[in-house]
């Protein structure tokens, strides 16, 4: 080989050399930066049981049993270490699929802003039914019980050292109610003398009188034979529940007027008015719209308490970062108290 091959060999020996190092730290930085974005990345752990029932009839479809559902990164169950303690939050009427996300992470950011950093789960419903809040809803709601409930046990066999706790917002509440009857009457559940931690029943669209649909047991023996704490934050003043929900449902609602006197009341149930802690603004998750039951005239004479939707905290309308934490930290009081 002449001087000339030799010299050109070398070059192209270190050509192919800077360019694999080249690749090398290329590919570096890629792995760098995914993991970096993993590590920072935001994920929204949800059980879902979207498109379980035909929203018109209210019926559970062929392909789908009494207790199944899907869950995605739950902590402890799927992904990572046992937490201390779990949040499971339960939409109302009417939300999608990304009203339950959005939903679910305003609970966590409020949760957050007073210093609570455990995990936030949504539970996602087929709540968004074409007659919207008539009985094919109620009886979709009361059905999602025993998968809630199925999923709790799951979790708590995973991690029995666990708090669990569930916040519930207006038809929410009936779906956490069926869910304490599901797990009330589960001989496994029972023979682990699990407890849940605590429930929080927010603005909740159930009866005054405890009529859920379809439970036949006494819902004061449910709720205290399942959860060591009972709270229901009702509000006088909730546009929804005192206007359309009587006016649908042809009673009064828990959320709106508490449980009526003749009541005999579970020994751990606490009841709280949160009317002040709600902000007299039209448009809670900041999309630019009236919220659920309020219209453009509302929103030009707001009063505190209106906002069906701001249980859960308010979003600001430029940023849409959390601007006001609703009553999680009467919330995260109660928790501390306890």
């Amino acid at each position: 080989m002449g001087l000339l091959d030799k010299s050109l060999s070398i070059i192209l020996r270190n050509m192919r050399f800077t360019s694999l190092l080249v690749s090398l730290v290329i590919l570096g930085s890629i792995t760098l930066v995914s993991a970096q974005t993993t590590a920072n990345a935001t994920y929204t752990p949800l059980v879902s049981t979207r498109a379980n029932f035909d929203t018109s009839t209210s019926l559970l479809l062929p392909n789908h049993s009494k207790t199944d559902y899907a869950a995605t990164d739950v902590p402890g169950l799927q992904v990572g270490k046992c937490p201390a303690e779990i949040v499971i939050y339960v939409h109302g009427l009417g939300a999608t699929q990304i009203d339950a996300t959005e939903q679910t992470e305003r609970v966590k950011m409020s949760l957050n802003n007073n210093s609570y950093y455990n995990p936030v789960i949504g539970f996602s419903w087929d709540s968004n039914t074409p007659k919207g809040a008539s009985t094919d809803a109620a009886l979709i709601a009361k059905q999602q019980g025993p998968k809630l409930a199925h999923f709790i046990l799951d979790f708590k066999n995973e991690c029995p050292d666990s708090k669990v706790r569930m916040i519930g917002h207006s038809m929410g509440a009936r779906v956490i109610l069926s869910t304490l009857a599901s797990l009330h009457k589960n001989t496994e559940w029972k023979s682990e003398n699990f407890k849940l931690a605590s429930v929080h029943l927010l603005g909740a669209g159930v009866a005054s009188l405890w009529n859920v649909y379809g439970i036949k047991s006494p819902v004061r023996n449910i709720i205290e034979q399942v959860v060591i704490k009972f709270y229901n934050y009702f509000d006088p003043k909730d546009k929804v529940l005192s206007g359309t929900y009587p006016r649908v449902e042809l009673h009064t609602a828990l959320g709106n007027t508490r449980a009526q006197k003749r009541i005999s009341l579970p020994s751990n149930y606490i009841q709280r008015d949160v009317q002040n802690d709600i902000l007299p603004l039209c448009d809670a998750d900041a999309d630019g719209k009236p919220d659920l039951g309020l219209t453009s005239k509302d929103c030009n004479a707001m009063e505190r308490g209106f906002n069906h939707m701001g249980y859960m905290g308010f979003r600001d309308p430029t940023t849409k970062k959390l601007m006001d934490d609703g009553v999680m930290n009467l919330v995260v009081s109660d928790w501390k108290n306890e």
